[in-house]
């Protein structure tokens, strides 16, 4: 069994490989979540928004961003080849979504 010494002062404590990885994987995925936090919170800085930015900030796949178009559930602008949706428009969405869904 291999073993790791993790110094916190003042004192050791040992752990196994294991239990050394599991404490790995649960650090990047606070690092992951703390990472996408930001990214977010970014989001929210920019006035208009290209189709990545929407994909991310609600979680959508590619073709679910074109359908949501495709039904008006999303306004935007075309600008050339891309499509440009105003934050304050999606954001206020996400509010009137969440009033619906609470009564």
């Amino acid at each position: 069994m291999d073993f790791c010494i993790i110094s916190f002062s003042p004192m050791e404590v040992p752990i196994t490989r294991q239990e050394f990885d599991e404490q790995t994987k649960m650090l990047r995925r606070l690092v992951d979540i703390h990472v996408g936090l930001n990214k977010t919170l970014d989001l929210e800085k920019k006035a208009l928004w290209d189709d990545t930015d929407m994909m991310r900030y609600f979680g959508l796949s590619k073709r679910t961003l074109v359908r949501r178009r495709e039904d008006e559930t999303f306004k935007f602008t075309r600008v050339g080849a891309s499509y440009r949706y105003k934050r304050e428009d999606m954001i206020g969405l996400c509010y009137q979504k969440n009033k619906t869904n609470k009564k």
